[in-house]
Parts: structure tokens; sequence; C-alpha cells
């Protein structure tokens, strides 16, 4: 079966993201930039709406396999913290409601997933590999960043998480 230039494209781009070495990243400790999605339900939600909330921002695509992975590890921690000041939010890369409405009907989503149809989101956060993972704290701030989701990103994230849900 022969791929479209736009299956193409972002097969190569995906190949690309996940390729990309670990890397620590120039906002850990610097406010996390506010940005302003719509969501699959078409709501627009704004970063700056959860201040005084720790937040879990995830980058993701249905196409990254380690996304489909990290989805339900974190659907499990919004479901088992959300009451305690978590906001799980994910950004779907490819922007296309209906795709990323069928990974969250899959995966049983529950917490919001917002598209990011012209990728300027990805760029102010300079994404550069699948899924990025960020943990901001109630004032804005990025405590952690973990690209990849490899090996131990669960044990790394939800040690980071504890710490920030207990101040």
């Amino acid at each position: 079966m022969r791929k479209s230039p736009a299956q193409l494209f972002f097969a190569i781009l995906i190949a690309v993201l996940t390729m990309s070495p670990v890397s620590s990243s120039e906002l850990v400790d610097a406010r996390a930039p506010d940005f302003a999605l719509h969501s699959i339900d078409g709501n627009t939600q704004r970063l700056s709406e959860f201040r005084s909330e720790v937040v879990l921002l995830s980058f993701a695509s249905e196409r990254c396999t380690r996304c489909r992975q990290s989805l339900p590890f974190f659907e499990e921690l919004h479901r088992r913290y959300q009451a305690g000041g978590l906001k799980v939010i994910a950004v779907d890369i490819d922007g296309n409601p209906k795709s990323a409405g069928h990974v969250v009907a899959e995966l049983g989503l529950t917490f919001p997933m917002l598209l990011d149809t012209d990728q300027s989101v990805s760029r102010l956060y300079d994404l550069n590999q699948l899924p990025l993972t960020l943990l901001i704290d109630r004032e804005g701030t990025v405590r952690l960043v973990n690209k990849g989701f490899r090996g131990d990103s669960g044990a790394q994230i939800g040690a980071e998480l504890d710490r920030l849900l207990a101040d």
C-alpha cells in the first residue's frame, strides 16, 4: 500500500523526533511558557488557568509508540492525584481532532487532549523528542523535563510528582 505525502512526512517526523538523544532542557527552573489551545471537544484551555495546580504536560502523537505507552501511565496518575492538585494535560502534535479523539477513546483517557494544529506550542517548548513530558509546579515553574519516556521515566516522574504535590 502506497503512503500519501502527508503520511510519509509524519512517519519521518516521528522517526526523527524519537531518535534524538535525551538531554537536559533550558526549561527546567524557568517559567513554563503560556499557551492557549483547543481541546478535542472544542473548548479553549490556557496553561495559566492551572497556576495553582501541579501540571503534568505531555506532548504526544498518535503515531508515537512511546507516547501511546506513556498515556495510560499518565491516566493512572491523573486518577490517583487529581484530588490532590494534579492537572494532566496532553498536547497532540498532529492536531487532528478525529485521530486524537480515537486515542482518547481507545485508551480511556479522562484528562484533556489539546490540539497543536500548527505546532506553534511544540516550537515554543522546543519539541525535539516524543513524548516530551514536563512537570510544572503550582507557581508555573518547570521542575522536570522528561524526553522519550524510557526505562525509569515513570519512577522519575512519580518521585518528582510526589515531591511537588507535598509542597
